[in-house]
């Protein structure tokens, strides 16, 4: 009886790596991104004896893991509003700015139906005054992560943060030869995934992580019916879930510490009452609570049988397949949004420069925003929950003739047929 086996590693570091151009331009971030790669495991493999029950020869067996950490550090950078507007005061745009390409002035809405009417009249020095600002238009402002520093263009803001990946893999085979005729296989491979996503959304307080615990198994049974006749059956399960999960305890998943109070259209249902909402304002980044955390689940069942005989100068083969696939989706129907609409349950607010056809603007959307003056808001109501079941029943014969040494004919007929369940 022999037993193989091996233990091995590989890794990378960022020792070894160069900085980028876009780091090197901010002195927080003027080295190399610190990475970190190990791919390490183990496997074995040998015959299986158990005296009086196992008889040496008759059972074999694979067992084998892996895991892979991978430890990045992600950077992003953005435009975020200034300390000063997120007070109302707008002064900063009077002169060059890295918001808009000249100065801009903020009119008082209740005189400005439309940017460029002749009855607009500015705030005085660009400042809204404390009793015209919107409780829930300066939370969005605040939201935003607080300037440090002009990184390049536009961008006055920059982060990093670590994005670990792990992976673990796992495969146990097995081969058991009850008779000279029969050949009995099982093989199980299990591949989890998990990876932290840190700017998600883009400004780093909403992140998720994407977890999959995906495992997939089989049983086939081969038979030797005569010295032509084969036969091989096999039954699988395969699972794939894939899980978004939310770090709750992030910022953006804790919206009353901005002052948020304003309520939802749709109440019920929620998935996290207190996730930020989504705003999309003019030379800002987008703000974005997203469309998180969500689960599927994808079971897929198969049972397939082949009879292989050789014939004289022909290989023939019939068989079936018949599988069982499947969707358990609590994913959000809107992750990527339409226009118009929204991936977000707790609302997404649209700002705009002119408002047009609203009736009022303050001429730019960030000091729309801090009046409280949104184009259009939208929300989502309760996630829906999809059973999704597929069924496929397929037969063939197919022959294989060896005319001669040079010329191979193949030739198959079959008939498939799905039917789908919701």
């Amino acid at each position: 009886a022999q037993f193989h086996g091996a233990v091995y590693e590989y890794f990378r570091n960022s020792d070894l790596n160069a900085n980028t151009w876009t780091r090197n331009l901010s002195a927080s971030t003027n080295f190399a991104s610190p990475f970190r790669y190990n791919q390490f495991g183990f496997n074995i493999g040998g015959p299986v004896i158990i005296p009086h029950i196992i008889p040496k020869g008759k059972m074999f067996f694979f067992f084998g893991e892996e895991w892979a950490r991978y430890r990045n550090v992600q950077t992003q950078t953005g435009e975020v509003p200034t300390v000063l507007m997120r007070q109302g005061n707008f002064s900063e745009l009077l002169g060059a700015n890295i918001f808009y390409s000249k100065p801009t002035v903020i009119y008082d809405p209740a005189t400005c139906p439309t940017l460029g009417a002749a009855t607009c009249q500015p705030f005085t020095g660009n400042i809204i005054p404390a009793s015209r600002l919107s409780h829930n238009g300066i939370a969005i402002l605040n939201t935003y992560p607080v300037p440090n520093g002009l990184v390049s263009g536009n961008q006055n803001w920059i982060a990093q943060a670590s994005q670990p990946e792990n992976q673990r893999k796992e495969t146990i085979n097995s081969d058991i030869l009850p008779s000279d005729k029969d050949r009995i296989q099982f093989r199980r491979t299990a591949l989890a995934y998990y990876e932290l996503d840190p700017f998600d959304q883009s400004l780093g307080i909403t992140p998720k992580a994407f977890n999959r615990p995906n495992q997939a198994g089989s049983v086939a049974w081969i038979r030797t019916l005569s010295p032509t006749l084969i036969n091989e059956a096999r039954v699988t399960v395969s699972l794939d879930d894939v899980y978004i999960p939310v770090i709750t305890s992030a910022a953006g998943f804790n919206r009353q510490t901005y002052g948020y109070n304003y309520p939802f259209l749709l109440p019920n249902g929620k998935d996290l009452p207190n996730k930020i909402p989504t705003a999309a304002i003019p030379n800002l980044t987008t703000l974005s609570g997203g469309p998180y955390p969500s689960h599927s689940t994808g079971p897929i069942y198969t049972l397939n049988d082949t009879l292989t005989k050789v014939w004289h100068n022909h290989t023939i083969k019939v068989g079936f397949y018949w599988e069982r696939s499947g969707e358990n989706d609590g994913d959000q129907i809107n992750v990527n949004t339409v226009p118009g609409g929204s991936s977000n349950q707790n609302g997404t607010f649209q700002f705009s420069d002119t408002r047009s056809g609203l009736g009022a603007t303050a001429g730019a959307g960030m000091a729309n925003a801090a009046l409280g003056l949104a184009d259009s808001y939208t929300e989502i109501g309760q996630r829906a929950y999809t059973i999704y079941r597929g069924f496929l029943y397929e037969w063939f014969a197919q022959d294989s003739w060896k005319v001669n040494e040079k010329l191979s004919i193949n030739y198959e007929i079959g008939r498939a047929s799905c039917r789908e369940r919701v």
